[in-house]
């Protein structure tokens, strides 16, 4: 009786190794960072392969004997994640967490009926873990039949001289580009969730068109499909002057604004990822904003750009040539007073990139 006591008392005061994993690992990737091996940087390193430190909270738990089931469905959904950000699996991390993450609810309430004090039920609880991860890894890489609807949109172009265009969902993604100089103001592929409706709302004045594409915000974060299957393909008449504001609560914005009369630009990813193309349109501006996640800003190369940045967690990288001035940075061809792409980011926490794309052909 004492000697089981004893051993008992032993096994719930193992100590966990997360955090002292946390604190040599942290060291390591800085001083090889600060040295210059290696690529891409500390948070360039950390924003791809961050699901580790799930598969090392996991791992922690096993070991201090928290619980089988959810320890080893926390490693597994480590590593699926991982496995979805170096490509091995067509989801990305934001993605799968949006879809997958009541398994986590569901491990743990097996793990506080199973237990763990005998090797019976700890061997029934590492089966229902492999259950669970099997369930995780069928979630990411399949999709449920019928659960995707279509809705086409277009809105005939009267030779408007501006267009707002106004985009705003709750989880999936945002695909615009420029369309051709026809017919069509807006054409449009709406990629829907069974219950997910969008009514168009339009509002024209002689010279401008104002479109409203809005979903209905009744979609519950668990149940998104992954993006490339709920995706708003939109393709944008490049003759007006377009002011477009796209936010997106979960997933990603990509806008890809090449070819187009951009005036100016609201990009909002609460938590995911914005890929910008930015317009040649000089004399305007962007604002980009997100919680957490990545923003990559693609700008043309040797066009007068001035970029304001605000960040609290995470790496900022711009092309070389440019200059940090009076808290922003500024292109070689920036001049003050004169017309610019002006674009000011903010994102709390994560990656924010800005690179240059050639404008020639």
């Amino acid at each position: 009786m004492d000697e089981n006591s004893s051993n008992e008392r032993n096994y719930r005061k193992r100590r966990g190794i997360f955090f002292p994993l946390l604190l040599l690992t942290s060291g390591v990737l800085l001083l090889l960072s600060n040295f210059g091996y290696l690529p891409g940087g500390f948070w360039g390193f950390v924003e791809l392969y961050w699901p580790v430190l799930l598969m090392a909270a996991g791992l922690d738990g096993l070991i201090r004997g928290n619980g089988i089931t959810a320890s080893v469905l926390i490693i597994g959904f480590g590593g699926v994640l991982l496995a979805g950000n170096l490509g091995y699996i067509e989801i990305s991390a934001w993605e799968l967490l949006t879809k997958a993450w009541p398994l986590i609810l569901i491990g743990m309430g097996l793990d506080i009926i199973v237990g763990h004090r005998t090797v019976a039920r700890s061997l029934i609880g590492l089966f229902i873990a492999f259950l669970l991860i099997a369930g995780l890894v069928w979630v990411a890489d399949f999709s449920l039949p019928g659960s995707v609807k279509t809705q086409e949109f277009n809105q005939n172009y009267r030779q408007e001289s501006s267009l707002i265009l106004n985009l705003d969902r709750t989880a999936g993604s945002i695909k615009v580009k420029s369309g051709s100089k026809s017919d069509s103001l807006v054409k449009a592929r709406l990629n829907l969730l069974k219950n997910e409706t969008v009514e168009p709302v339009i509002q024209q004045n002689a010279d401008s068109t104002e479109i409203d594409l809005e979903d209905n915000k009744t979609l519950f974060p668990g149940t998104s499909r992954p993006v490339q299957n709920l995706a708003w393909e939109i393709a944008v008449n490049p003759k007006p002057l377009l002011i477009l504001k796209s936010k997106i609560a979960m997933g990603e914005n990509n806008l890809d604004l090449r070819d187009l009369n951009v005036k100016e630009l609201v990009c909002e990813t609460a938590a995911g990822r914005s890929v910008i193309y930015v317009s040649e349109t000089r004399d305007s501006r962007y604002r980009i904003s997100g919680a957490t996640g990545q923003i990559s800003i693609h700008v043309p190369a040797g066009a007068p750009v001035k970029i304001t940045a605000e960040k609290a967690i995470g790496a900022l990288t711009v092309p070389s040539k440019y200059v940090r001035e009076n808290g922003f940075y500024k292109s070689p061809a920036y001049k003050s007073g004169a017309p610019a792409i002006e674009i000011s980011v903010e994102l709390p926490i994560g990656a924010i990139q800005v690179v240059e794309y050639s404008t020639t052909l």
